[in-house]
């Protein structure tokens, strides 16, 4: 599924659980945050695996963490999705921009073609 219509479907459903768009920007980062300190958690948890420190039993499945940290990446991804939903901007448009002036700044040769039609960004 392209980015547009990812955002499309993923703002429509939003309004179900969040009908009267009660969150605003603040709400909105704290989830945000909160899903990247989950991810953050799993992170310290398979670095304890990885140096061969003491951990929890159900911990020390590199497997079940990896799986772990998909579930809140994913999660993450959907919520800064709605994030650009709310600031009313085409993540397609904002991400290409960024990624071709990272590009430009480190002198790196590739380029994303930068959608002309969506001018909100």
């Amino acid at each position: 599924m392209e980015m547009r219509a990812f955002q499309e479907l993923n703002a429509a459903r939003g309004k179900t659980w969040n009908p009267n768009d009660s969150w605003d920007l603040n709400e909105w980062l704290i989830a945000v945050g909160a899903e990247l300190g989950g991810a953050m958690a799993i992170s310290r948890r398979m670095n304890r695996v990885k140096d061969g420190m003491w951990t929890r039993g159900e911990e020390t499945n590199v497997v079940v963490l990896k799986g772990q940290m998909v579930e809140r990446l994913a999660h993450l991804y959907i919520l800064l999705d709605l994030v650009f939903s709310y600031l009313e901007v085409s993540k397609e448009r904002a991400v290409a921009r960024k990624f071709n002036a990272i590009g430009e700044a480190w002198d790196y040769p590739e380029r994303m073609d930068i959608p002309g039609t969506d001018v909100r960004f």
